[in-house]
């Protein structure tokens, strides 16, 4: 098996921000996002650099401690939710309605222009010789559809001639991809998430379900699922091995399989914000939010991303996961 690993930070950040620094047609103050870890961090780092105001919600008590430090540490306002991604999600887009705050999630399909150069890395390090399978980790599903539509883009440029098939691997607690792909790809199934060790793809309701499901039927892709049990063992057999650093091993069958291992390290100067919390809210499921608290957090969102100040929400916003 062939194993790349891809950690990919560019040289020039201003490369991504300057398009939001420099459109005379998108006026905004600030970026944001929903997010399970990872693309928080990432964000947070790219805004820190460019001196751009950068706000994430994350899900409370499903993240690690390194994910949570790097937002932080890279200035941007924080907000630890008492939900899922899932309600971060329909949170930040509820709360950002009607301010200029620049929404970075899956739903942009900038993110997914980006997450498709992967593709051509890949092809890159293999000194453009097609790889056998390539496997992803399956959460929101953006990166799935984002790497068949990476190498979608270089077969009809001539560059290959042929397609890798996309295998998703998904945590069997939190698997919406699974049920579907058994079923022969027949009607969704929504299904709560359950608790996993994988939290940043303990996703319930993916935002690219259909789009996934197209790029597995175009790709002869498959979807597996893998329990707690199994992995741990698979967690302390690669540390015990070391094969999370291996550059590249052949299969028996002399086929190679590629994956991707994705590391973000933050950048730039150590800031922090500390959020008081004065009142609690009963907790309630996201969609029963009302109006005079939806408004209560757009203000103090917005005092922030456009004042720069160091505030006090006045509330603790706790909203049961759903």
């Amino acid at each position: 098996m062939v194993v790349g690993r891809i950690t990919k930070i560019p040289s020039n950040p201003s490369r991504i921000t300057h398009p939001l620094q420099s459109s005379p047609s998108l006026t905004v103050v600030g970026v944001g996002c929903a997010s399970t870890g990872d693309t928080s961090a990432a964000l947070s780092a790219y805004c820190n650099v460019a001196g751009i105001p950068s706000i994430v919600f994350l899900p409370a008590n499903q993240i690690s401690i390194a994910q949570l430090v790097q937002p932080i540490a890279n200035g941007a306002f924080v907000l630890s939710i008492d939900t899922n991604f899932d309600g971060c999600m329909q949170l930040i887009r509820e709360v950002t309605t009607g301010l200029p705050i620049y929404l970075a999630n899956s739903l942009n399909s900038l993110m997914l222009e980006g997450q498709k150069t992967i593709a051509i890395e890949i092809l890159q390090q293999f000194d453009w010789e097609m790889p056998d399978w390539v496997i992803v980790l399956g959460g929101n599903l953006g990166n799935i559809y984002a790497f068949y539509k990476g190498i979608h883009m270089c077969k009809e440029l001539g560059l290959v001639d042929r397609i890798y098939r996309l295998v998703c691997a998904q945590a069997a607690n939190a698997n919406p991809l699974y049920p579907h792909f058994k079923s022969g790809w027949n009607e969704f199934k929504h299904a709560k998430a359950g608790t996993t060790f994988a939290f940043a793809i303990q996703i319930d309701d993916p935002v690219f379900i259909d789009r996934a499901a197209f790029a597995f039927k175009n790709s002869n892709g498959i979807v597996e699922e893998a329990t707690e049990e199994e992995l741990i063992d698979a967690m302390c057999l690669g540390a015990e091995q070391k094969d999370f650093r291996v550059g590249g091993v052949e299969i028996p069958n002399n086929k190679r399989v590629e994956y991707s291992l994705q590391y973000i390290h933050g950048v730039g100067r150590t800031r922090s914000k500390q959020i008081l919390c004065d009142l609690s809210m009963e907790s309630k499921i996201t969609k029963d939010l009302s109006e005079e608290e939806l408004t209560t957090l757009r203000e103090e969102v917005s005092k922030y991303m456009i004042e720069g100040d160091l505030i006090h929400i006045p509330i603790f916003l706790s909203f049961a996961a759903y």
